[in-house]
C-alpha cells in the first residue's frame, strides 16, 4: 500500500465511520492504527486491501494493520540472511542490501533497536520478514526480546505467537 492509497483509506474510513485511522510512515513501513477497536472498520480496512491486491495482518488488539506484499511483488528475488556476527538480519536484493534490523545482546536479551528499509522496497512485507527473522532466531537461541524500535513493538502486537519472548 502506497501514502496514497493509505490516505484515501483514511478519508473514507473518517466519512464513513467517523473514525480517525492514523497513517504510521515508519523506517520499516507503513502501518495504520485506530483508537478503538471497530469490526466494521476492520472488515473495511480488509475489503479495501483486498482489492488492491494487498495482505494485511491485524493486530491482536484489533487497533493496527500491517498492508503487506501486493500479489504481484517480485519478493522471490529477495531474500533474508540473518548476520548474527553484525547482531542484524538483512534484507538483499541480489547482492545489495535493501533492508534491516538491528539488535544488541546483553546476558540472555537480545534487543532489537531499528528496523529500516530502503524506500523503494517498502511496503512489500520485508520489515516484517526482517523482525521475524530476528525474532525467531532469538527464540531458537534461547533469549528474550526487547522491542525498542517502533516497528518491532508494533509487530508483536500482531503476532501473539511470540509475546512469551517479550523480557518485560
Amino acid at each position: 500500500m502506497d501514502f496514497t492509497q493509505a490516505a484515501n483509506l483514511k478519508n473514507y474510513i473518517l466519512r464513513q465511520f467517523n473514525v480517525v485511522l492514523h497513517i504510521h510512515d515508519t523506517c520499516g513501513g507503513l502501518y495504520l492504527s485506530i483508537e478503538e477497536p471497530d469490526e466494521g472498520v476492520k472488515e473495511f480496512i480488509l475489503a479495501y486491501c483486498k482489492e488492491l491486491s494487498i495482505s494485511v495482518t491485524v493486530s491482536e488488539d484489533g487497533r493496527s494493520f500491517f498492508p503487506g506484499v501486493r500479489a504481484e511483488a517480485e519478493s522471490s528475488r529477495i531474500w533474508i540472511a540473518f548476520e548474527p556476527d553484525r547482531f542484524r538480519a538483512t534484507a538483499y536484493e541480489g547482492k545489495t542490501a535493501i533492508g534491516v534490523c538491528t539488535y544488541s545482546e546483553d546476558g540472555e536479551v537480545w534487543t532489537i533497536e531499528h528496523t529500516y528499509v530502503d524506500p523503494p522496497y517498502r511496503d512489500k512485507g520485508i520489515a516484517d520478514q526482517l523482525v521475524e527473522k530476528v525474532v525467531s532466531e532469538a527464540k531458537t537461541r534461547g533469549f528474550r526480546i526487547v522491542p525498542v524500535c517502533s516497528y518491532a513493538e508494533e509487530w508483536f502486537k500482531s503476532h501473539s505467537e511470540y509475546k512469551r519472548l517479550l523480557s518485560r
